[in-house]
């Protein structure tokens, strides 16, 4: 949870609806909570990528969708 809420409050490139939200918010909050870690050849780069939705009877709504830039700027220069 502390990873995910350093990621809402530092990401600003590739942070699609820019809400912050602290490690208190995201324990109480009833949306689902997808985390994404990434592995390579090179390393692991732990939990890079948050999307935080919630579902309704005939949609999703997306409150937080992000992904660290490290990440990204590690694998184009790698390329």
């Amino acid at each position: 949870m502390s990873r995910a809420a350093q990621l809402t409050q530092r990401t600003n490139q590739l942070n699609f609806t820019t809400v912050r939200r602290s490690e208190a918010e995201l324990r109480t909050l009833t949306a689902e909570c997808f985390t994404v870690n990434v592995t390579d050849r090179f390393g692991d780069y732990g939990l890079t990528g948050v999307m935080i939705m919630e579902t309704g009877a005939s949609e999703l709504t997306v409150d937080t969708f992000l992904l660290s830039c490290r990440v990204l700027a590690g694998a184009s220069s790698t390329a």
